[in-house]
């Protein structure tokens, strides 16, 4: 990938993983690919990499937890490019990527409970109209986003992939 992150060439397993087409890929930034939760910690592995360090964060993609790691490609004194790795994280090896999850999943369900407090006191102060609907809005966003943190706190705490069927 380049430094804006946008996808240059990817291999069919990573296709495979995120449920794309190498169309759909190419171009594409790769912090998109992931969770809304992962995003920054996606962003954060890239910065690094680009800073000259290896980049490291955890991902869960389609339910199955991912090692990440990001290296940027020299080309003489300039890093334009960087390549990005991937493997199945193995449970008890990537204690730090774990608790850099668990420290995300946190902040997703804080976000959620921040949401949910907020709404309790606009609908007691009384709610109507594009409001209403504009609130509703939000607390679904938010629902779901917590929805996504609890699957991934899941496979972070026991390595299961399955996910129930949530119905509201």
């Amino acid at each position: 990938m380049d430094r804006e992150g946008r996808i240059l060439a990817v291999n069919g397993e990573a296709l495979t993983a995120f449920g794309t087409s190498e169309d759909g890929a190419l171009g594409t930034n790769v912090t998109t690919l992931f969770q809304d939760m992962d995003r920054p910690a996606a962003q954060s592995a890239l910065d690094d990499a680009f800073s000259g360090a290896v980049g490291r964060f955890l991902a869960v993609v389609n339910g199955v937890e991912w090692a990440v790691e990001c290296h940027a490609l020299r080309d003489g004194d300039h890093m334009g490019r960087a390549l990005v790795l991937s493997r199945r994280a193995e449970p008890g090896t990537d204690h730090d990527s774990r608790q850099e999850g668990l420290r995300r999943v946190r902040h997703s369900l804080t976000n959620m409970v921040s949401a949910s407090a907020s709404a309790a006191r606009m609908v007691r102060r009384g709610v109507e109209g594009d409001r209403a609907d504009a609130l509703a809005q939000e607390l679904e966003e938010a629902a779901e986003r917590a929805m996504s943190a609890l699957d991934t706190l899941k496979v972070l705490l026991d390595g299961s992939t399955d996910t129930e069927d949530r119905s509201r």
